[in-house]
């Protein structure tokens, strides 16, 4: 996936961008803590973040 799809499918579920820090986008929901996604220029989200996402 890339990242504008790994990021709707993360609002579609509630969890909306908390903080940017270097070329990761953090996303945050009550209950379920911190995810950091990096963000590179549209390319592919590598497994091993997609596996934090699901």
């Amino acid at each position: 996936m890339r990242f504008a799809e790994v990021e709707q499918v993360r609002r579609d579920f509630g969890m909306l961008p908390r903080r940017t820090a270097g070329s990761h986008v953090w996303f945050a929901k009550k209950g379920i803590g911190q995810i950091p996604i990096p963000k590179s220029g549209g390319k592919w989200v590598e497994y091993e973040y997609l596996d934090q996402v699901c």
